[in-house]
């Protein structure tokens, strides 16, 4: 395809994949490391509370795009109400117990246009974006503040 357009959506996404399967990783090629923690003075999470979910699930932007679960934001804003204390539950035991969800750790990446770009026939004219699940984004916001 070097030098050479295509119309054909197949070839498109083929040399797309090429060019950003080439710079990244599979998490199977991520090597688990070790962190050091000094267990004498354990770690302490406060409860998280009904109160900073909402805080939280409002902040939300319906503008986000799913991550792999496909849940997406205006869902949860519509529902918190009904799986609040579940969520609660959730993600007090992560704190409690020091594991995040295996599920909750996928990514789905989609390529996107770069913005301010001459040639969007050009292949480096986009970019990878990964999309996370909104539980987890949930969560992180929830620790961040």
């Amino acid at each position: 395809m070097e030098g050479k357009l295509t119309n054909n959506k197949q070839e498109q996404t083929n040399l797309l994949f090429h060019i950003f399967a080439q710079e990244g990783t599979t998490i199977e090629d991520v090597e688990e490391t070790e962190i050091a923690i000094d267990q004498s003075q354990p770690l302490h999470f406060e409860k998280i509370t009904v109160d900073e979910i909402r805080t939280n699930v409002k902040t939300l932007s319906n503008k986000k795009s799913p991550g792999p679960d496909g849940i997406p934001n205006k869902l949860i804003k519509i529902a918190w109400h009904l799986i609040v204390e579940r969520i609660s539950d959730l993600f007090n035991d992560c704190l409690t117990i020091g594991h995040f969800l295996t599920s909750s750790k996928r990514a789905s990446t989609i390529i996107i246009q770069k913005t301010n770009k001459s040639d969007y026939s050009d292949p480096f004219a986009y970019g990878p974006i990964a999309l996370l699940n909104t539980l987890s984004k949930l969560f992180k916001r929830i620790l961040n503040n």
